[in-house]
């Protein structure tokens, strides 16, 4: 095919990671990462993009652009939040899961995942967003080792309905304004 037009294109810096040690491999996702998030809505009405830049600890937002499936912009609504700081505890967290997938002997592994990690004084403000089939989106804030976790719901229009808090461990995979699946 041909490509005849372009929606939108999303920069990325710190996607992914890569280790290598005596015991293999280990490709892993960057968990503070604050590259955009695109997600389509289940029901092909469109697509959501949340840019999500990190704070420097001053000015604290992320915008939330919806798209119609032509590409023609809906909404953009700017949030503002409190900026939460990276701890050892989330970063220790980020490593034990990488520990648990790595094949062989993890001898010196930690360490290394640990180096590879991009590691900013303050959490992204968006972990993710599901968007709903009834056109609201849920979207997930600062991803802790917390048990709980908070989650903003917003509309069809854009506009902020409350924040919820949420099991972690809990993977959101559907929502609507009065319930979340996972």
């Amino acid at each position: 095919g041909k490509v005849s037009d372009t929606l939108l294109t999303l920069l990325t810096q710190y996607r992914a990671f890569s280790v290598t040690s005596s015991a293999g491999r280990l490709l892993g996702e960057q968990q503070f990462d604050d590259s955009p998030l695109l997600r389509a809505f289940p029901n092909g009405s469109g697509f959501v993009v949340v840019k999500r830049p990190i704070s420097d600890g001053k000015n604290a937002e992320y915008r939330v652009h919806r798209y119609a499936a032509t590409g023609r912009l809906l909404f953009d609504r700017s949030l503002r939040y409190t900026p939460v700081r990276l701890v050892q505890q989330d970063v220790d967290a980020v490593v034990a899961r990488y520990l648990a997938d790595w094949e062989g002997s993890a001898d010196g592994a930690a360490g290394k995942i640990k180096e590879a990690l991009f590691r900013p004084a303050y959490l992204p403000p968006v972990n993710a967003v599901v968007p709903g089939q009834d056109g609201t989106l849920w979207i997930q804030r600062e991803r802790s080792a917390l048990a709980m976790g908070k989650w903003t719901l917003l509309d069809a229009k854009g506009t902020p309905v409350g924040d919820f808090l949420l099991p972690t461990a809990l993977d959101v995979r559907a929502g609507t304004a009065t319930a979340v699946w996972g």
